[in-house]
């Protein structure tokens, strides 16, 4: 393998945070095409390593990704500026962004575009559950438990409960499939397996000085930025600044996941945003490069301006910004501490059923985020006990079409909603007519 100069590194870095459309599976495929096939700088099982432990983690797999590269090719430094570049061209265009729409999104030629998109929206979080199944293989245990999972959220169970609960749940089925396999033949015994088991994986985590120093100054970083938001920001931004930090250590399962969890206190707990503007800013979110997380950044410069006295748009600037370190400090964290250490880390089966139980859950999860998005786009708000449904059978007509194109004809994410929002402007502009 030829290792890049550091120029040429920065320069494929810089490009693909700005170019990189299409969500999660079209970034990868764009890293590896680069960095594998193109350049050759990263050998194809280096690459096939670094996937799997970021599907492992919490948060943007893909912005996880270029951390991981960049590591492989110049150490923690190279994993900083590649994670870098991967996002801060995003979060650019993503401030761009929002403005428009903010002083934009009431024309009527915006909403007819957004008709299409929320449909097609539906049916990329349906692909999503197909490929997040497809991956793990599950069996019907899994899927009892996404039921749970879905009920569970359905009576109004927090979702980082859940997640934790779900992982626990993995660790027990892990620990009782010594009984099962026939290791063991009486419970002394399998208090004994499954002691030394754990034990002799617990040494596996043991920090080391620079994984300390990692830690220690992500700490630091969190902690002056929480200092400056409750001293310039105010408590609204400061309250969404602890709650995307809280949600960027289970956002399992990618944004369409944690998008549940940021649904359920944006819309149904604070009541700041609604059903509608939620699906608006997830079709910006799939529209723009980078992860697809800066859906997170979206919401809080939308919330910051609805509850802003401040008209200068500095106060939403600063509110995305700390939402931005809030989302994606975890994941470097994550990576520089994970990949020098990934060979160990991936032999702790106890972590492997703990993470294949909650994508179980986040099935659940994901089927609960579709039905809500689907009253709202279908329904027109209805809920599905209401009767009788008044069902709008166009955008159902265009949930079926975005589903063929992701299936049948393999766009992309991107591709599929730009096609969407474009079908569906000329259905909307056909219905008023």
């Amino acid at each position: 393998m030829v290792k890049p100069t550091f120029y040429n590194f920065f320069f494929h870095w810089l490009c693909i945070g700005f170019f990189s459309v299409g969500g999660p599976s079209a970034q990868i495929s764009l890293i590896h095409r680069q960095f594998v096939e193109k350049e050759k700088w990263v050998k194809p099982e280096t690459f096939r390593n670094a996937l799997n432990f970021c599907m492992l983690l919490p948060g943007p797999e893909a912005q996880q990704l270029s951390v991981y590269i960049g590591w492989v090719l110049f150490g923690r430094f190279g994993g900083l500026v590649s994670g870098l570049l991967f996002v801060l061209p995003s979060f650019f265009l993503t401030i761009l962004v929002s403005y428009f729409y903010i002083k934009h999104g009431n024309l009527s030629q915006l909403e007819e575009i957004f008709f299409g998109a929320r449909a097609a929206i539906i049916a990329i979080i349906v692909f999503t559950i197909w490929n997040i199944i497809r991956f793990f293989n599950f069996s019907f245990f899994w899927f009892f438990l996404s039921l749970i999972t879905y009920l569970a959220l359905s009576f109004g169970i927090p979702y980082p409960l859940i997640i934790l609960i779900s992982g626990c749940f993995g660790v027990i089925i892990y620990l009782l499939s010594f009984i099962s396999k026939g290791l063991i033949e009486s419970k002394l015994a399998l208090r004994k397996t499954c002691t030394s088991k754990v034990f002799r994986e617990s040494k596996l985590l043991v920090p080391s000085s620079k994984s300390v120093f990692i830690i220690s100054l992500g700490i630091v970083i969190w902690g002056i930025t929480f200092v400056l938001t409750y001293q310039f920001l105010g408590e609204l931004v400061l309250s969404l600044y602890l709650f995307f930090s809280k949600a960027s250590f289970i956002s399992f399962g990618g944004a369409y996941a944690v998008l549940s969890y940021v649904f359920e206190f944006v819309v149904d707990g604070k009541l700041w945003l609604s059903t509608e503007e939620m699906a608006n800013i997830l079709s910006l979110g799939e529209i723009l490069p980078g992860p697809l997380v800066m859906v997170n950044v979206i919401t809080t410069f939308m919330v910051s301006y609805k509850y802003s006295d401040i008209t200068n748009y500095i106060p939403e600037i600063g509110a995305a910004t700390v939402v931005l370190i809030a989302t994606f400090l975890p994941s470097f964290i994550f990576v520089l501490l994970g990949a020098p250490v990934y060979e160990k880390f991936m032999k702790i089966d106890l972590l492997k059923w703990f993470m294949k139980a909650i994508s179980a859950a986040v099935i659940g999860i994901l089927v609960h985020l579709a039905i809500r998005f689907s009253e709202n786009v279908y329904l027109k708000g209805q809920v599905l006990s209401s009767l009788p449904l008044n069902i709008d059978l166009p955008s159902v007509a265009l949930t079926i079409f975005a589903i063929f194109l992701l299936v049948r004809v393999n766009l992309s994410s991107f591709a599929t909603l730009v096609c969407c929002s474009i079908l569906g402007f000329f259905v909307q502009r056909y219905l008023n007519a």
